[in-house]
């Protein structure tokens, strides 16, 4: 009975289901709009600079690494992406350099982690500070705005006669796409091999460097498509764009069962754990309860994702014990 209970435990997505259901539910009790076609529908775009930023993060903290640097690449990108197209640049244009932005910084973190061998946590730490503060010195506290309706309705159009916001459609491709790296290519196997014993992978012949650069490569170009997704939607660029999102970032990727030390979980987790967020926090929008106080559930469930993990392992450890000793 308790191996069933454990196996059941460890199944995560599994927890993950049961708990959008629960959120739906407390969220109908708290507002008669929750459970409304046009609110879950609409509630997407506002989480969806979230779920950029998780597809990217993923990747980093599969390999045993860690970027909090996402929120100002973010912001520097939108920055430079405002200012191409207030100098006269094409906005696609202006967009597509935005987001080689992002790949560069992406670059330039991972070279300074894997060639230079200083820690993930130091590197984009510092780049979370850094970038925040070229992004001011760029813009200061201007906006940005007046770009083309083509633009502004991919953050707030819908696809034809539907509902369904065309941000949505950008975000499902990526995931699309990112699956496929992770669950189906040689490189994604590389990942897990490198966050499950970097030793052993490299043993093996796994390019270590390589790899873990380009995730970070991906984490940094998924910053800048984040970018291009919040200026379309709010119609304006700021420096201040983004600031405060990495805990909701962290609390995702970790609450979709993604190991905080490498080597295990997988996307569709990720995107189960953004749902079952974004659905909590909309909830308590409408019920009008403070921000802080979203914060504060926020950030417990990010100390939950870390320790339920632990404690499932003692449990697993714990039967073969009692049988060893008996």
């Amino acid at each position: 009975m308790i191996n069933k209970l454990i196996s059941l435990v460890g199944k995560w997505e599994t927890i993950l289901v049961l708990l959008i259901v629960i959120a739906i539910f407390l969220g109908s009790a708290l507002s008669p709009f929750f459970l409304t076609t046009d609110n879950l529908l609409s509630q997407t775009r506002s989480f969806i600079v979230v779920g950029f930023l998780a597809l990217g993060l993923t990747t980093v903290v599969i390999t045993g690494d860690i970027d909090l640097s996402g929120e100002s690449i973010l912001a520097t990108c939108a920055v430079v992406m405002g200012l191409l197209f207030e100098r006269g640049v094409n906005i696609w244009i202006a967009i597509l350099l935005a987001i080689l932005l992002g790949l560069l910084i992406g670059l330039m973190n991972g070279i300074l982690i894997v060639v230079f061998g200083l820690p993930s946590l130091v590197v984009t730490l510092a780049s979370l500070i850094s970038f925040r503060g070229l992004a001011f010195v760029l813009l200061e506290r201007r906006p940005i705005t007046g770009f083309p309706d083509s633009y502004l309705a991919l953050g707030n159009g819908n696809i034809g006669a539907t509902q369904i916001p065309q941000t949505l459609a950008v975000f499902a491709v990526a995931v699309f796409i990112v699956f496929i790296l992770l669950h189906l290519t040689v490189w994604g196997r590389r990942l897990f091999a490198i966050g499950t014993n970097s030793k052993s992978a490299a043993l093996s012949g796994v390019p270590i460097n390589y790899i873990r650069i380009s995730a970070f490569i991906l984490s940094g170009t998924m910053a800048g498509c984040a970018a291009v997704v919040l200026a379309a939607r709010f119609g304006s660029v700021r420096a201040d764009a983004g600031q405060g999102l990495i805990l909701s970032v962290l609390t995702v990727v970790l609450l979709g069962g993604i190991s905080i030390f490498g080597g295990s979980g997988n996307l569709t987790g990720v995107i189960l754990s953004l749902v079952l967020v974004g659905l909590i926090q909309n909830g308590m929008s409408l019920a009008n309860i403070a921000s802080e106080a979203q914060n504060l559930l926020i950030g417990f469930l990010l100390i939950v994702t870390v320790t339920i993990p632990r404690f499932v392992s003692i449990l697993k450890y714990r039967p073969e014990t009692l049988r060893t000793n008996t």
